[in-house]
């Protein structure tokens, strides 16, 4: 069976930069990847730290 989605992405800037974002209406927080946040000036409170899983039943860690 061939499963076929699209995914609503789009060009935008944080802090001026070019990123593509991706949309995602349903979900409760919204990510940036490190190196991107550390590139743009971003402050990473690392005392803040949540786990999330989306599709799977793998786990990963986000901070700040």
């Amino acid at each position: 069976m061939l499963l076929w989605f699209r995914q609503a992405k789009i060009v935008g800037k944080i802090h001026n930069e070019k990123a593509i974002l991706l949309l995602d209406t349903g979900a409760e927080v919204s990510i940036v990847d490190t190196a991107f946040s550390r590139k743009i000036g971003c402050y990473i409170d690392s005392i803040q730290i949540q786990d999330c899983m989306g599709i799977g039943d793998k786990v990963y860690r986000t901070e700040g």
